[in-house]
């Protein structure tokens, strides 16, 4: 787990990944193994409250259930808990160093899974927590083996080397014991018994995580019946907060601004034109026009259920709606305004006097600033709540028994990996062509800003809210059919082939996140004034 390749689904999620899924990085895939393993000892998931507000809750304060004793060789308790520390600086850094905490439970055959691991990534040297070293009188004491020489391995572009490994071509034993010794050899078990359990407990935890990347399909026709579990992670749109009076008077300023030709340089075209209200928030076509007919190099977006998502338009660049919009209205390709042209040209009409002294406090109330924080108050106001919604709070007949069933052939696929959270999506980054390469890379997403290797084709994953309305799909708005999108996305980023029953499905559910739109404001007199 990258920055920007955060998957999996909420009972998996680590407190950094709650919080902000910018903070991840490799110490929560650590803490995703730890749950794994937890859940396959014990039959339980270590933080599964009874909604995702409750369980995001009890990941980030609550600590684990302890694991009833007996049922793990002594030490090995303590290495699973250590890996779902809330701290991540508390957790084993990297997976070689989880390989070797968990090395003396293993069998001897396991060696060369360690070996294996090792080879690709060699841990810092660091002692052993006395806390988590078996005991004397544990079933699986370790003896000492042959150092195992590591040969000289490549280097993955864009994956620094731990600070502080040994170089390439150093024994494993060296590095593993330059702090304090950890075995590198096993001694056959007095209890072959336990060592099966061990190694189905691994295999076991190896199927899990392919079933978290790629999902599983069911061999069995698609159910119309949903299962709780499947819901939890989701969640409804939360309805418009009630806000106080100065944050009223800006959202409904914004909603005046939104309509008005007037911010953009020539007078041309408003927020509404790339953004109609009344086709849920998105104007149809592959690029849109800015200013003086000039095309941005990417789809717009649409405008609805835009409030507290972690990152905004299609590379993540802007991470509140204040800064997007003023890059909108500064924007060569959208509204190529100036600060002074545009505040010139508002306080020159009254309404808009009288409307920012209303919103906003200061000697000069109509500045670039307030435009941007009017127009992010009102865009805070565009939810489109629909049936979906209402099916997650209790409604059961807001869903036909087609838009069920569709609803879980999308997790049977794998498509709630990335798509998940009450937008279903809009919450991480990943890469376009994870497992198929897409077949235009000219637009290569954040790598763009970041000149990072890691972010080659990345982009934000969109929301799916009104994805039946707000076509054509993609960054570059090169699909104009949901179906065919569907099967695009199921190809690049599962590595499947759906049937067409299956496409069939998905979209009936999809069509069920199709919520209600906002009334279009009426533009103010003169919209288009004097340059």
């Amino acid at each position: 787990t990258r920055t920007n390749h955060v998957m999996g689904s909420v009972h998996y999620m680590s407190p950094e990944q709650v919080r902000s899924l910018k903070q991840a990085d490799s110490r929560s895939d650590i803490w995703s193994l730890g749950v794994t393993l937890y859940e396959l000892v014990t039959g339980l998931r270590p933080f599964q409250g009874t909604s995702m507000a409750h369980s995001f809750l009890k990941i980030t304060i609550d600590p684990p259930p302890p694991i009833a004793q007996g049922l793990l060789p002594p030490g090995l308790e303590q290495v699973i808990l250590r890996c779902l520390e809330k701290d991540p600086a508390r957790r084993p850094q990297t997976i070689a160093e989880l390989a070797l905490l968990l090395a003396p439970f293993g069998p001897p055959e396991g060696r060369a899974s360690i070996d294996r691991i090792l080879q690709w990534q060699v841990p810092e040297s660091r002692p052993v927590p006395p806390e988590v070293e078996p005991a004397a009188n544990a079933p699986f004491a370790p003896t000492r083996a042959p150092e195992t020489v590591v040969p000289p391995r490549a280097v993955a572009t864009g994956a620094p080397a731990a600070t502080g490994a040994p170089a390439a071509g150093a024994s494993v034993a060296a590095a593993a014991t330059a702090a304090d010794p950890v075995p590198s050899g096993f001694a056959r078990a007095r209890a072959p018994r336990r060592w099966m359990q061990l190694s189905a407990l691994l295999a076991a935890a190896g199927a899990a995580a392919m079933w978290m990347w790629l999902g599983h399909r069911s061999s069995h026709e698609a159910s119309m019946v949903i299962e709780t579990d499947r819901l939890a992670s989701f969640a409804p749109l939360p309805a418009p907060p009630r806000t106080d009076a100065v944050t009223r008077a800006r959202a409904e300023l914004g909603e005046k601004l939104f309509a008005d030709a007037r911010l953009s340089r020539n007078g041309d075209i408003a927020c509404t034109t790339c953004h109609p209200l009344e086709r849920h928030g998105a104007d149809g076509r592959k690029l849109s026009r800015g200013s003086d007919n000039r095309e941005p190099p990417r789809n717009t977006p649409s405008i609805y259920n835009l409030s507290g998502v972690f990152a905004l338009l299609w590379d993540g660049r802007k991470d509140n709606l204040v800064d997007q919009a003023k890059e909108v209205l500064l924007s060569a390709h959208a509204m190529a305004t100036t600060p002074e042209q545009l505040t010139k040209r508002l306080r020159a009409v009254p309404d808009y006097a009288t409307g920012f002294a209303a919103a906003f406090r200061g000697k000069e109330p109509v500045s670039f600033d307030n435009v941007a924080r009017a127009l992010a108050a009102y865009e805070d106001t565009l939810v489109s709540r629909g049936r979906w919604d209402r099916y997650l709070e209790g409604e059961r007949s807001a869903l036909t028994g087609d838009e069920r069933a569709g609803f879980n052939r999308f997790v049977e696929v794998g498509c709630v990996t990335c798509h998940f959270g009450p937008n279903v999506g809009a919450t991480m980054f990943q890469k376009l062509g994870l497992v198929k390469a897409w077949p235009d890379s000219r637009d290569r997403g954040r790598f763009e800003i970041t000149r990072r290797s890691d972010d080659w084709m990345v982009f934000r994953v969109p929301p799916l809210r009104n994805v039946e309305k707000t076509g054509p799909y993609f960054h570059d708005g090169s699909v104009s059919n949901l179906d065919t999108a569907i099967a695009m996305m199921a190809r690049h980023q599962l590595g499947k082939e759906l049937e067409p029953d299956d496409i069939r499905l998905i979209h009936a559910w999809l069509v069920s996140l199709t919520g209600g739109v906002a009334t279009p404001a009426k533009p103010p007199p003169a919209a288009r004034a004097s340059k």
